[in-house]
């Protein structure tokens, strides 16, 4: 309990010296508003060291903590046509909220993995929750995979990543990513939060479509990758 307390507490300081009282203001506002609208509970933190892990490589990934839903629909508005033209795919999707909020904005697929088989069974309930709720007949699923070794389905044109794992694991995905893309040539775009490793993507051809920075730091990207473009 204290170990939560004490990330809370880190995290609220690093918000407040990075983006400002207003902006942290705005996330926190959005996170408690947005939670409640959607009918869900994602919000506490989740360490993994007690949690079953479909790799051993647990080093590679982060703690489960939801990525924030102002930055996230900021992104969201940033793409260039409807979100109903999405099929999305959430690597690290822990207990299931942006899966749910994707759907909840109109996107026609909302597949999610996460290495932490608890978390995806609480992301499964909470997308069966939602859909419930607002009597939908959403397309969703969640798998309990290693996201490096992670096959991208021909359907899904829209990747989410919230600085889910290191740069080892995030170039397997990419490799994944360029893989479907050359069997299934079509647009593909990637949605960063709190992007570490963008070269990842650079180096690979893929295109910064837009960029979302608060005072001085950079809290998401989109990126895009044409069929024309090379793999």
């Amino acid at each position: 309990m204290l170990r939560k307390v004490l990330q809370y507490l880190h995290y609220f300081t690093q918000s407040v010296l990075n983006r400002g009282f207003n902006f942290t203001f705005r996330l926190l506002y959005h996170e408690y508003t947005t939670e409640r609208k959607l009918g869900i509970n994602s919000l506490q933190i989740e360490n993994l060291d007690n949690k079953t892990l479909a790799s051993g490589y647990s080093e590679a990934f982060h703690h489960y903590q939801g990525a924030s839903y102002y930055i996230t629909g900021l992104l969201f508005n940033a793409l260039p046509t409807p979100l109903s033209q999405y099929s999305l795919l959430d690597m690290g999707c822990g207990k299931g909220r942006i899966l749910v909020y994707a759907l909840y904005r109109g996107m026609t697929r909302a597949e999610g993995l996460d290495i932490a088989q608890e978390l995806c069974s609480i992301a499964e309930q909470n997308l069966a929750l939602a859909a419930r709720k607002r009597q939908q007949n959403w397309q969703y699923a969640v798998y309990f995979a290693d996201a490096g070794s992670f096959e991208i389905a021909p359907h899904t044109n829209l990747l989410f990543l919230f600085n889910p794992f290191n740069e080892a694991v995030m170039v397997q995905v990419r490799q994944q990513v360029l893989a479907s893309l050359e069997t299934h040539p079509r647009p593909f775009w990637v949605v960063y939060v709190n992007p570490v490793y963008p070269m990842v993507w650079l180096q690979a051809g893929f295109e910064l479509y837009h960029e979302l920075t608060s005072s001085s730091y950079i809290e998401g990207i989109v990126f895009k990758k044409g069929i024309s473009e090379k793999s």
